[in-house]
């Protein structure tokens, strides 16, 4: 992984601090930092090893910091010296992995490219077979470490410099919604109290122009019918006409009612109109008629 302190590299899998100067990787984690936290990173050989003060974990001697909590090693020595021979088999290990990767054998590339780092760490080629190596594996940030060294250490092959584009608008695409969900955080929904609902304008009933005319037409046969018919009928139909007229004169009143309320009049009004025609007794369909001739009147 790349080190944005030292702009150095740590090519150990899974490191969190930078073996050269201590500081925290900030590269994205991939799927062999778990093994690591765990031990399960093969160590260095025997004679190249030292163990943390701190955390106990061996590290390769040649590690100013260690990879898992970054505490100074006080047995680090410099960098290793890498001679000709061992670039010469770097180069070689290089090629047979490009071989092997053309061929799909992932695990294989692996095992050669990290055989040609611990030989040459500045071979830029192994950096970046491995790169496609832990893409295919879905590892993106290990991909973008080991293709980004391979770009430093040869930044004029053009061909890697793509790659490592491709490889940073990649790890964008897929970090962009958990950014956008940190910076934008969902609002809650604003409760707003809704205006009270307009009642609708009260609306007498319409009744047709001619129903007026008709109910004090009847109104006024049934009451001549009654007033001749009174004397020669017994006391049981007497009170059942007078029942009828009740009747009559209820209707009346309540039609009066509405409509005056329908032709804008106050309430008393209204009420006054409705109470005149039904305690006027047989005059109510009097009354009845002089307030349809009031109104209609008007129109």
């Amino acid at each position: 992984m790349y080190c944005v302190a030292c702009r150095r590299s740590t090519s150990l899998p899974g490191a969190r601090y930078c073996v050269h100067c201590g500081a925290p990787l900030d590269a994205p984690l991939w799927s062999g930092e778990s093994a690591a936290l765990m031990g399960q990173i093969p160590a260095a050989p025997a004679g190249e090893q030292v163990a943390c003060p701190r955390c106990g974990k061996a590290n390769a001697r040649d590690h100013a910091h260690c990879a898992f909590c970054g505490v100074r090693l006080e047995g680090a020595r410099p960098a290793l010296v890498v001679d000709d021979a061992a670039r010469d088999r770097a180069r070689e290990l290089a090629a047979e992995a490009r071989e092997s990767l053309a061929e799909g054998r992932l695990q294989r590339v692996e095992e050669q490219c990290l055989e040609a780092l611990r030989a040459d760490p500045g071979s830029a080629e192994a950096h970046a077979l491995l790169a496609e190596v832990y893409w295919s594996k879905g590892s993106l940030g290990g991909a973008l470490h080991e293709m980004t060294e391979a770009v430093r250490l040869a930044p004029e092959n053009r061909e890697w410099e793509k790659r490592l584009r491709d490889l940073r608008e990649e790890q964008d695409r897929a970090v962009a919604p958990i950014l956008r969900e940190l910076r934008e955080p969902t609002a809650r929904p604003i409760r707003r109290s809704r205006p009270p609902a307009a009642r609708p304008a009260w609306k007498a009933p319409q009744l047709p122009s001619w129903a007026p005319g008709v109910a004090l037409v009847v109104g006024l046969m049934l009451l001549l019918a009654v007033g001749r018919s009174l004397p020669l009928l017994g006391a049981s139909l007497r009170g059942l006409m007078s029942g009828v007229g009740l009747l009559i004169g209820v209707l009346a009143a309540i039609f009066v009612y509405y409509d005056a309320r329908g032709r804008g009049m106050a309430l008393p009004v209204a009420l006054l109109w409705g109470a005149i025609i039904l305690l006027a007794g047989p005059m109510g369909l009097v009354a009845l008629l002089v307030y349809l001739l009031i109104t209609r009147a008007r129109q």
